[in-house]
């Protein structure tokens, strides 16, 4: 008799957290590996070069949007409703690091009367190497005064919370939030971007430095980011070049590469108007490109123009990789192997790393 899957958590069909729990880890995986053949094969890239898929499993998401708003003197906390703009009151959760969902009673009730009724507002939050930053944002929340503040200290306090941020005016900071990056300690916050988990960081890292050959002089990064591929970059490259038009991502990473001295170079750039070219590029032995959803084919471009013997490519979006991935086998590269990573549990997302490599001449 064949075992009847059920969805673990009892909101799915309802949250719009999650949309393909209904399917059991092999169906899972079938599906997340089929959608990725189907688009290699549509753009003629070689689907033996897809290794096994990685799936980090549930209860690790360390960064979430959360919106709030009061029903009958209630607050309701939680991801929107699937297909709706309907909050939906998180009673469980599958994904979610536990120090975040554990955050969400005592949020109800710090929120509870300061949200004016049918109003809302949004609460992100970071788990961090020191704890959670929290960010509350809403235009209807009351002006902030000394019994407020107290008040929010308090909690923030109770809670041992890193860091505490309401309409961008921080109440308490007990420890800069912190994420670790191949060992180094990089300033975190909860409204600019990291990977979903540490998890993530730890396994995308590890598949890059696996990438990486004996001997490696010259490394650049783009869309570096805060530097996670920066710093694995740098465990094997004597100098990396860093490159993203993010100024406070850029400024985290520069005071962060005082662990490798000398060896990391930042620049800001906006690779979309000005990607590095051939000439930027000419003594470069590994590229490694992560860009946004929107992929790069600007950058991919000038990387088929150059001489660049390594390219590593690690996106988050299957669908606009295979059109760069196309156009970088197109300009003299051979697709040598793919690591796809699910560190969008139960969603459609899929990330990937992948490796080119030109015949040496």
């Amino acid at each position: 008799m064949t075992d009847v899957w059920t969805p673990p958590c009892p909101l799915f069909g309802t949250c719009g957290g999650c949309s393909l729990q209904d399917l059991s880890w092999d169906q899972y995986e079938d599906f997340k590996l089929n959608k990725l053949e189907t688009l290699f094969e549509k753009e003629g890239l070689p689907v033996d070069a897809l290794a096994p898929l990685t799936i980090i499993k549930g209860k690790t998401r360390r960064r979430a949007l959360l919106r709030a708003t009061k029903v009958h003197q209630n607050v309701h906390l939680g991801f929107y409703q699937r297909g709706s703009h309907d909050i939906v009151n998180m009673t469980a959760c599958e994904v979610l690091r536990p120090e975040i969902f554990d955050l969400l009673a005592p949020l109800r009730k710090l929120l509870s009367p300061l949200i004016p009724s049918k109003k809302r507002v949004e609460i992100e939050v970071l788990h961090t190497e020191v704890g959670l930053d929290v960010v509350i944002t809403g235009k209807e929340l009351p002006e902030l005064n000394l019994a407020l503040i107290e008040k929010l200290t308090a909690f923030a306090e109770a809670q041992t919370l890193a860091r505490l941020r309401v309409n961008d005016t921080l109440i308490v900071q007990k420890f800069l939030p912190v994420a670790s990056f191949s060992g180094v300690n990089v300033s975190a916050d909860a409204k600019g971007f990291l990977q979903a988990s540490a998890q993530a960081d730890q396994a995308l890292s590890a598949a890059v430095v696996s990438l990486l050959g004996e001997g490696v002089t010259t490394a650049v990064d783009l869309f570096c980011g805060r530097g996670l591929f920066t710093f694995a970059l740098a465990t094997r490259a004597r100098v990396v070049h860093a490159y993203d038009s993010d100024e406070v991502a850029l400024g985290a990473l520069r005071a962060a590469a005082k662990a490798f001295p000398g060896r990391i170079k930042d620049g800001a750039r906006n690779l979309f108007q000005m990607p590095l070219n051939a000439s930027d590029l000419k003594d470069v032995d590994v590229a490694l490109l992560d860009p946004p959803r929107v992929g790069a084919m600007g950058q991919c471009r000038e990387l088929a123009k150059s001489a660049v013997p390594h390219v590593i490519y690690v996106s988050c979006n299957p669908e606009s990789f295979v059109k760069d991935a196309a156009r970088l086998v197109a300009g003299g590269y051979t697709l040598e192997s793919v690591h796809p990573l699910d560190q969008f549990l139960w969603s459609p997302h899929l990330e990937v790393v992948a490796s080119f490599k030109r015949k040496a001449s």
